[in-house]
């Protein structure tokens, strides 16, 4: 693309199928659809909660939406650029943050924020549709999973007061070890 092209504001993510681009626009409700070739919006859907996340799960692709009160996934017919479905979770303050683990269950953080920082990990099912505590801390913010270790690495700012650490849970969510990192760790890459 040779130029700037107008979407909502926040787009959070991107997802390219064939010559079009989807875009996650988290402040509008809606997912824009932009032709790659004439670099302009060719559809916009409206959908419930804030999209924030494209992923991939049993040969679909979704997107992960918030609300205050709601966690969605809206799955994608890329071919039609419709939604083909949506499921929807009760649970409060989900923030955008998600790791996919193993057997299609999605692990995502909710947090109260400030001053309290009252922190959940909810595992999520898809397939057999439940959501379900999976831990509680404070100061969450990221989460991670490594398919070859089947490890859930969950990033702990400690306030942003000082380093931080990453403690890394067994599938099962037994402890495994907890590493210090430099200031606000957020986000995980496994290779």
């Amino acid at each position: 693309m040779k130029k700037k092209i107008e979407v909502s504001n926040k787009p959070e993510d991107l997802f390219a199928f064939g010559k079009y681009v989807f875009v996650a626009g988290s402040e509008g409700s809606k997912i824009e659809i932009i032709d790659a070739d004439t670099e302009m919006v060719t559809k916009i859907l409206e959908v419930e909660g804030n999209p924030v996340q494209f992923f991939e799960l049993n040969g679909e692709v979704w997107v992960f939406a918030t609300s205050n009160n709601q966690a969605y996934f809206h799955s994608l017919n890329l071919s039609a650029q419709t939604v083909k479905e949506t499921k929807s979770y009760p649970m409060a303050n989900p923030t955008g943050r998600m790791a996919i683990g193993d057997e299609g269950k999605l692990y995502l953080i909710l947090s109260t924020g400030w001053p309290d920082y009252r922190d959940q990990v909810i595992e999520v099912s898809l397939r057999e549709n439940y959501a379900r505590l999976w831990k509680n801390g404070s100061g969450l913010y990221g989460i991670g999973y490594d398919k070859a270790r089947q490890e859930i690495y969950v990033a702990n700012s400690k306030g942003f007061q000082g380093n931080g650490e990453v403690t890394v849970y067994s599938k099962d969510g037994s402890l495994v070890k907890t590493m210090e990192t430099g200031r606000g760790p957020s986000g995980f890459l496994v290779r």
